[in-house]
Order: structure tokens, then C-alpha cells, then sequence
């Protein structure tokens, strides 16, 4: 299931984030933002979509840009990775997430 990440997530993003940096040796260069898309199991969530709107100069159309994308590695091979991938297409071309 893929939602949109709400104020309580928060935690949970920094952690996902910093779990990237650490594997991308980026971990110095950290910072945080709430806004984000949340990948969950039953269990809890487990990976994260980063992403903001942006409009390209040549297509002349709303676009999204995708910054990042994480899931724990356990959680890899269950299709959130082409879940989180797929939310940030469907809000660009005006639909809602969710489920």
C-alpha cells in the first residue's frame, strides 16, 4: 500500500533518509522533510518516495521530479520499489494515491 506521508511520519522519514545517506556514504550531507510518499506492510512502513513538483521549461506541462526513492532491503522484492516509482506518475497526471 502506498499514502501520502502525514505530520506523525516524520520520524519514520528521517529514519528511511538517514539509512540512505549511510548506504550512498552521503551521511554527512543529511536533511529531512516531511514531505514524502510512505510504503507500508502490515507491519509498518517500510520504504519512502521523495518527490516535488516542478515544471519543465520545454514541455510547457506540470511534471513531477523524483529525488528519492528508498525501501529496506528486506522489502526489496515485494513491488514497493514499482509502487513508489508509480504514485509520483499517477499525481502528475492528476490522480490521487492511495491503496
Amino acid at each position: 500500500m502506498i499514502r501520502p506521508a502525514v505530520v506523525a511520519d516524520v520520524p519514520v522519514i528521517l529514519d528511511f533518509i538517514e539509512q540512505l545517506a549511510e548506504s550512498e556514504r552521503l551521511r554527512h550531507a543529511c536533511r529531512a522533510t516531511p514531505e514524502a510518499l510512505i510504503a507500508e506492510e502490515e507491519t509498518g512502513p517500510v520504504g519512502f518516495a521523495l518527490f516535488f513538483h516542478n515544471y519543465p521549461t520545454f514541455l510547457a506541462q506540470p511534471g513531477i521530479y523524483l529525488e528519492d526513492l528508498f525501501v529496506v532491503p528486506g522489502a526489496r522484492e515485494k513491488g514497493h520499489v514499482r509502487a513508489l516509482l508509480g504514485a509520483p506518475a499517477q499525481l502528475a497526471v492528476g490522480g490521487a494515491v492511495g491503496g
